[in-house]
């Protein structure tokens, strides 16, 4: 009954800010900027809680590491489409997050669609080819130096049904780094891969942990080889910190 009623929620909400979201369409500069960050706020806030409240998943936040840099990219793993929602309210008021997502994610899809598309958010197509991909992640590394956001990725490029972690792959990151060479914040993520899907949420979703933990601020690569030891770097320390949360 909880899923159900989380789902009625959720749609409600969607339903209900998108129509600032669509207003703030028609907005420009600082006027649409705000709006549409009010948008993701307020709806963030409303989701997070019906997630708490409906599924009884306890969302763990550590946050101990505190010193973070004014601008730098996001790294993690990734489980589940509610990766994005928990890892935008992970950094709420202390950094606003862009992410490379799916183009699938960018149409008729009440609200999200919205928000990706307005808030300047990449949509990446799965075979899109090497040269527009970069093109689209080029752009977006521009637009999140310019507005002063961080972009956010998944480097294993897909959900792990499972939660084991998948390869890493290195061109996403490049090109961000190209464009912006910031540091890189690496985030372990675990929890997701237990409601990753419809079946499983129904199955197992309700009296979940999903936890979260900033591990390291790792300096920017700058070719080719050093980006693809900083995400082997990564991914060790995310495969270490999910080992300690599971008790290997």
């Amino acid at each position: 009954m909880g899923t159900v009623l989380l789902f009625l929620i959720a749609l409600l909400i969607s339903i209900v800010y998108e129509i600032p979201a669509t207003i703030s369409r028609y907005l420009r500069g600082d006027a649409r900027s705000r709006l549409i960050g009010w948008v993701v706020e307020r709806s963030l806030e409303h989701l997070v809680a019906a997630v708490k409240v409906y599924m009884h998943i306890r969302l763990e936040y550590d946050k101990s590491f505190e010193r973070l840099p004014e601008r730098f990219i996001v790294i993690a793993n990734h489980q589940s489409l509610l990766d994005i929602p928990v890892l935008m309210d992970y950094f709420r008021g202390r950094r606003t997050l862009l992410f490379v997502a799916k183009s699938e994610l960018g149409m008729g899809i009440p609200l999200i669609s919205s928000v990706l598309r307005i808030q300047g958010h990449a949509l990446v197509e799965r075979k899109g080819g090497t040269i527009r991909t970069m093109h689209v992640l080029g752009r977006f590394a521009r637009v999140c130096r310019r507005n002063g956001s961080c972009p956010a990725l998944f480097p294993e490029g897909t959900r792990s049904s499972d939660g084991r972690l998948k390869r890493f792959h290195t061109a996403g990151l490049r090109r961000l780094l190209e464009v912006a060479p910031v540091p890189v914040v690496v985030v372990a993520m675990d929890g997701g891969a237990e409601i990753s899907s419809l079946r499983r949420v129904l199955m197992s979703g309700r009296g979940k942990r999903y936890r979260v933990k900033a591990l390291a601020v790792v300096n920017a690569a700058n070719d080719r080889k050093a980006t693809g030891e900083l995400l082997e770097h990564a991914r060790n320390l995310i495969q270490a910190q999910l080992d300690l949360w599971h008790g290997f």
